[in-house]
């Protein structure tokens, strides 16, 4: 009998524990859905719950939830500033302060820490009646300034013990003020409908004062001290002199109001943010057409301002999202959620690490704007990037464009490129030679250049009768392979100077790519097929599976088993060298796929495309990748390196990104970076919604 009650108890043991683990892994995967769901609405709490479900059940899902959650959480700290709503935010030029402003009457001094956010208890300005917006500081960080509904703008003298001054005149709300350049004169815009300009140094006498039809809400100074801008409540922006002397120049928007407007630290650009949703930037050394910048978003936008690089724009508005736009359009903004609340105000740190919102939830919030991985960028290419590769051993970063240059940039980034030239042409392609001393060249100008690193001097490869679109080297050094527009692939031999042709597409070859151990080479076409040459024999596998023209790249991972190629079509097609079973198909692009390449272990594969944004795939599992916004740019190709988590990205503004794949590092990695990101925890509200008892904080 007792051994009966001892199996029956062992077995129902056995039986609770596999429910347990059925439970878990039911609940974890309901959280890691609820985590993605919220990816784009509310990143902070995706992140939590992305941390419950990996800590409830390692599973595939809650892993991928998990790294996407981190590569999307950008806001760094967020500062309940005790002030209503937060109509107004601004940093000090020497990059040491930052202000808030609210419904309560007051503005709040924060500290930075270590140049970071905001720390610490404020140092609270008392002055106005009511609202007050838009708090700036003097360009010597000594005064600051503000408007408010009572009609008044309020200078505080920071360093001292004098008490602020109040300098009056409108006749109801001063909506913006601004400092001019140099220190000397304070404009505020008002809802009477003036623009008023008051000498600082004469203790705030009352100067020029500039009339519009209608109620005047942003005013911007340009950093040339020559304009000064001002937006009103019929969608006109007026470009007149610093002085206020003459007639000022017209720029016609919007039919509605312009709310805010920043200048571009060039002053040849100006940007409007208005009610019609939209962020507009004129350009003023040209006709003055503007390139209109749009959200996915709907409402309208409130808050504006310019990156001190110039590069972006920062529009915020009714829907609670902050877009950060590259400045030309080119590509989908970097979109940050997660204010509950109107963005009232935005404001760049003065070097460009972090971007501030202030919003009517009540909060100011950080933000990390950067490109992942804090993106150092590279200037140099006049035009569009098309390739990149990366040298063995410690040698350059090489990179290649519309401008007819390759550019070898030392790994260290600390001196400036050596520049290669002889194309005359679009250079499409580069490549590494396996030693470090060589590097090749493809050009629109039907030949392939193989440089000497340290002399510069090339040797001239000519026999393709069109376009040369991709190349590598083979493991000896000596010979290379290429992809020509005549419908070719050629194996060079390059001190000779002399090609085996291999023919097969049905049309022009846009890609080559050559396996690790030099036996075979792959290639993809126009015809949409990908073709796998034996060195030797110069017979080919032909792989079909694409559809829709062009296979745009091929590549072979680390241990030549597999082969990727990327097409027109938008897939990621995975193939067995070795020829077994069909591909493995991974879809996630919107549009063309024009970049893919194998993490140094094989372990990751990242691509780039139609659609702007960089994609990492985990070949083991490739379920869905984590997706890489906020370049700035179209992303045109892409290299790991440098180091064992860097990506090389380059764009088609003529920009290198050298960057730090921080969610393509181990889970260990992943949960350090999760803990660092989030900056809440979950609200009683939040616990009640996806926690089950036993996981909700007591």
């Amino acid at each position: 009998m007792v051994v009966v009650v001892t199996v029956l108890a062992t077995v129902s043991a056995a039986q609770a524990r596999r429910a347990g683990r059925e439970r878990d892994l039911a609940f974890s995967n309901e959280l890691a859905a609820a985590a993605r769901e919220q990816l784009s609405l509310k990143p902070e709490l995706s992140l939590l719950l992305a941390r419950q479900a990996l800590l409830v059940r390692h599973t595939p899902a809650a892993e991928a939830v998990l790294r996407q959650a981190t590569a999307q959480s950008r806001v760094r700290s967020v500062l309940a500033a005790g002030q209503g709503q937060v109509f107004g935010v601004g940093y000090s030029p020497d990059g040491r302060l930052v202000a808030t402003s609210g419904d309560n009457g007051t503005v709040r001094v924060w500290r930075r820490a270590a140049r970071g956010p905001a720390t610490g208890a404020p140092r609270v300005l008392a002055g106005h009646r009511g609202e007050v917006w838009s708090p700036v500081f003097s360009p010597d960080s000594r005064l600051l300034a503000a408007g408010g509904i009572d009609g008044t703008v309020t200078v505080w003298e920071l360093g001292g013990q004098a008490g602020p001054r109040v300098l009056r005149g409108h006749k109801g709300p001063v909506w913006t003020v601004a400092f001019s350049p140099d220190g000397l004169r304070l404009a505020g815009a008002g809802d009477d409908g003036s623009v008023r300009i008051w000498d600082v140094r004469r203790g705030g006498a009352a100067g020029t004062v500039l009339r519009g039809p209608v109620r005047q809400l942003g005013i911007a100074y340009s950093p040339d001290g020559r304009s000064l801008a001002a937006g009103d409540g019929d969608g006109v922006v007026r470009v007149w002199s610093a002085t206020g002397a003459g007639r000022p120049r017209v720029l016609r928007g919007p039919a509605s109001s312009v709310e805010s407007l920043a200048f571009g630290p060039d002053s040849k650009a100006l940007a409007g943010a208005s009610t019609d949703g939209t962020v507009r930037v004129w350009r003023l050394d040209r006709t003055g057409e503007a390139v209109v910048l749009r959200g996915d978003g709907s409402g309208t936008a409130e808050a504006v301002a310019f990156s001190p690089d110039g590069r972006r724009v920062a529009g915020g508005g009714s829907d609670g999202t902050v877009r950060v736009f590259n400045v030309d359009g080119g590509t989908d903004p970097l979109v940050l959620p997660g204010h509950d609340g109107p963005v009232w105000s935005l404001a760049f740190s003065p070097d460009g690490a972090w971007l501030a919102s202030g919003s009517g939830d009540g909060s100011a919030r950080f933000w990390d704007p950067a490109g992942p991985g804090g993106s150092q960028v590279l200037s140099g290419h006049a035009g569009a990037i098309w390739g990149v590769a990366m040298s063995p051993a410690g040698g350059p970063v090489v990179t290649a464009g519309q401008d007819g240059t390759v550019r070898l940039w030392p790994r260290d980034v600390t001196g400036t490129p050596t520049i290669l030239r002889g194309h005359t042409g679009d250079v499409n392609a580069v490549a590494a030679g396996p030693g470090g001393t060589r590097v090749a060249s493809a050009g629109m100008d039907r030949t392939v250049r193989v440089w000497d690193v340290a002399t510069g001097r090339a040797t001239v490869l000519s026999g393709h009768t069109g376009s040369v679109w991709e190349l590598g080297f083979l493991p000896d050094g000596g010979h290379l392979a290429s992809a020509g527009g005549d419908g070719t692939v050629r194996i060079w031999d390059i001190a000779a100077g002399t090609a085996t042709v291999l023919k097969g597409h049905d049309g022009p070859v846009r890609s080559v790519a050559v396996a690790p151990d030099g036996r075979h080479v792959a290639s993809g076409g126009r015809d949409g097929t990908v073709r796998v040459w034996d060195v030797a024999t110069g017979r080919a596998v032909t792989l079909r599976g694409h559809t829709g023209g062009l296979v745009f790249r091929v590549t072979f991972s680390p241990d030549g088993r597999q082969l990727a190629s990327g097409g027109h079509d938008g897939t990621i097609r995975l193939w067995d060298v070795a020829g077994t079973g069909s591909p493995t198909v991974l879809r996630g692009h919107r549009g063309a796929v024009w970049s893919v390449s194998y993490s140094p272990d094989g372990r990751l594969l990242a691509s780039s495309g139609d659609d702007g944004g960089l994609r990492i795939w985990r070949t083991a599992e490739p379920g869905a990748p984590v997706v890489l916004r906020g370049f700035g740019s179209p992303v045109e190709g892409v290299v790991f390196g440098p180091g064992p988590d860097g990506l090389a990205t380059v764009h088609d503004d003529g920009t290198l990104r050298l960057s730090r794949c921080d969610v393509c590092g181990s889970l260990d990695r992943i949960r350090a970076l999760a803990e660092t990101g989030a900056v809440r925890g979950f609200t009683p509200e939040e616990q009640q919604a996806y926690l089950r008892g036993d996981h909700r904080s007591p």
